[in-house]
């Protein structure tokens, strides 16, 4: 078995002891930063989305996901109170002009402002927000022309999205390709808009840009991945030290093949992923190990469970929590370290940029962290999840 853990990790679950009997995954993910923690909960109805810019929520039956926020940082809050509780940015726009053409306006208290183009891109003035790329940004935005505003990464750049007046007053959440956000006119005319909000959205999100291959969402607060094309691609990576991946879901009752619940594989040498096998086991990969090595005891075929994967560079083990008890399914040494440039996958394993082993699961939540998961600790967070 795994040692206790760092000192954070033990203080929160001391204190979750006192304050009801054990340890939350909020409490035992105290500490670690945003780019630590990956908390994709499909129980939550406001941070899922149809389209990969954020606009129509994926909150009944049938609709599909293209856009799963991720919550790992968000400490139990809403999208809309961690919206809130960041910086505004709007006031940090930058007017400028390429060529010459109408001058943009902006004013940084109000958000109001207006673009020109007289050609593209040789002469367009603009209005640019500095931010992070890759990062994710919730903007609240009206436009006056039908013509639109394109958001572009760079003045020349393909549009990220462009709103346009059809739309009246809407919020996108976006990813970043570089360190600007860019407002240009749509035609070669003026446009004027109105940026009611500019926030950062912390977190690894998910998306899925192809329609076919998209999750949906079921009644019960699921999403099902049809272990043929489903997954959704995030920005979160392993770390070479310790990490655990949780998984709360359904297994189907037949597996031809190894299916992978989550994670990514660099080269042979650096995996990390979890997955159940043909004889329906929880198998992972974690460094140079496969999952004819990494495998637990017990079937769990057409059921519905909890199962982690967690190591600390000297130990590998595999945690199950199935009909109410749990199980320490597999312990024992670690080999080498996983990938830490391939972003994890879920619904299926991310092998150098491509999915495969594609899961027929109805997935509750996926979790990630970096920091290693003791058994005890285990039974707490899986009882309450």
């Amino acid at each position: 078995m795994l040692g206790t853990g760092n000192a954070i990790g033990q203080t929160a679950l001391y204190a979750g002891w006192r304050h009801g009997g054990g340890v939350d995954w909020q409490a035992w993910a105290a500490g670690l930063t945003a780019a630590q923690l990956l908390d994709i909960d499909y129980t939550k109805t406001d941070r899922h989305w149809q389209n990969v810019t954020g606009q129509t929520l994926a909150d009944d039956a049938g609709e599909p996901i293209a856009l799963a926020m991720d919550s790992g940082s968000w400490g139990g809050r809403s999208l809309a109170d961690e919206v809130a509780a960041q910086p505004e940015l709007k006031g940090t726009g930058m007017v400028g002009i390429v060529g010459s053409t109408t001058a943009a306006t902006y004013n940084t208290a109000t958000g109001a402002g207006s673009v020109a183009r007289s050609s593209f891109p040789a002469n367009q003035s603009y209005v640019a927000f500095p931010v992070v790329a890759g990062a994710y940004y919730e903007i609240d935005i009206e436009v006056g022309s039908i013509l639109g505003l394109p958001i572009r990464p760079t003045t020349s750049g393909v549009a990220i999205i462009q709103p346009s007046s059809s739309g009246g007053r809407v919020k996108y959440r976006i990813a970043s390709t570089s360190t600007e956000l860019v407002l240009t006119a749509g035609a070669d005319t003026t446009v004027s808009f109105t940026v009611h909000s500019l926030k950062r959205v912390p977190g690894n999100h998910s998306t899925q840009t192809t329609g076919a291959s998209q999750p949906a969402r079921q009644a019960g607060g699921v999403a099902r991945f049809d272990g043929t094309a489903d997954n959704l691609l995030t920005s979160f990576l392993a770390q070479a030290g310790a990490m655990t991946l949780v998984y709360k879901g359904t297994v189907p009752a037949t597996l031809a093949a190894v299916q992978a619940l989550m994670g990514s594989s660099g080269s042979s040498a650096n995996r990390c992923w979890l997955g159940v096998n043909t004889s329906g086991r929880l198998c992972a990969g974690v460094g140079s190990q496969t999952e004819s090595t990494i495998v637990g005891t017990t079937d769990v075929r057409g059921k519905t469970i909890v199962a982690a994967l967690t190591f600390d560079g000297s130990t590998v083990s595999l945690f199950l929590r199935l009909d109410g008890a749990t199980t320490e399914e597999y312990s024992a040494a670690q080999a080498s370290t996983p990938t830490t440039s391939v972003p994890f996958r879920l619904g299926a394993m991310n092998s150098n940029g491509a999915a495969g082993a594609y899961a027929a699961i109805d997935a509750s939540s996926f979790k990630a962290a970096h920091k290693v998961m003791t058994y005890a600790q285990f039974m707490s967070i899986a009882a309450r999840l």
